[in-house]
């Protein structure tokens, strides 16, 4: 059975989909079964592995709705040998099928689905929108065993991630574990020191002990746009950020979680 994991944040920009992109990667260097399924209307993780926008026949939505199988919207990438499903800005368009469909099992539609393939993968990773008031992140809440929380230097992105965390243990109501795991990114290692202890001393007083630190790195930024992802770089600095995701992706496999 696959291990699913989510990356959510109230706010856009945090980081959500480098994790979950280097996650997959990480993943697949020891040979294990991967899909990102997209469940963000902004489609971002098709772009970051080099594809275009709206480029494809079949996305996220059309699978929800019943519209084509798995086979039909799953798409595989050579380079990384990563599956995914792709969404774009007509997402939320799967909804109000769902809702018809029964408004008592709502929550559960991409939990019900991943049912039915998670067989095929060792990890099913959910990239999110960055919205509370947005019904998917609830559904990727749901269908998720661990959460990965991403969180930067910045006390918006601080309040983001505490209301995150209360998402998740909302999950706990119906049954789910409630496990969630906070990533401190684009930390400016050489500048922000200071910022960053007096993070990590306020996620102490939230009973947060472990949380991996990703320093920020053009490099990061630019693996988008000149197809080179950061594992492939002999660069000091990508391999350093590297060495940091490692750490996010062996808690994973620990199965690490507050």
């Amino acid at each position: 059975m696959a291990k699913i994991i989510t990356a959510a944040s109230t706010k856009g920009g945090v980081g959500k989909t480098t994790l979950v992109k280097y996650m997959a990667i990480l993943a697949r260097k020891e040979d294990a079964k991967v899909l990102i399924v997209d469940y963000c209307q902004n489609g971002d993780v098709a772009v970051r592995l080099g594809y275009q926008y709206n480029s494809f026949e079949y996305y996220v939505q059309d699978w929800m709705k019943d519209e084509c199988s798995f086979q039909d919207v799953v798409l595989s990438d050579e380079r990384t040998g990563i599956h995914f499903v792709a969404a774009n800005d007509k997402i939320e368009s799967f909804i109000p099928y769902v809702k018809e469909k029964s408004r008592y099992t709502f929550y559960l539609a991409l939990a019900e689905k991943i049912k039915t393939i998670e067989h095929l993968y060792d990890y099913i990773f959910i990239d999110t929108h960055p919205s509370e008031a947005n019904s998917m992140l609830s559904m990727a809440l749901v269908a998720s065993e661990l959460v990965l929380i991403p969180v930067e230097l910045d006390y918006s992105s601080v309040a983001a991630m505490e209301r995150t965390i209360a998402l998740v243990k909302e999950t706990e109501q119906i049954g789910m574990k409630g496990n969630y795991q906070v990533v401190i990114m684009n930390v400016d290692m050489t500048k922000r020191k200071e910022r960053l202890e007096e993070l990590k001393q306020y996620l102490k007083e939230l009973n947060i002990v472990s949380a991996p630190t990703i320093q920020r790195s053009v490099l990061v930024e630019d693996s988008d746009f000149t197809e080179k992802n950061l594992d492939e770089s002999n660069s000091r600095y990508a391999k350093a950020v590297m060495a940091q995701l490692e750490e996010v992706f062996q808690l994973i496999k620990q199965g690490v979680g507050v």
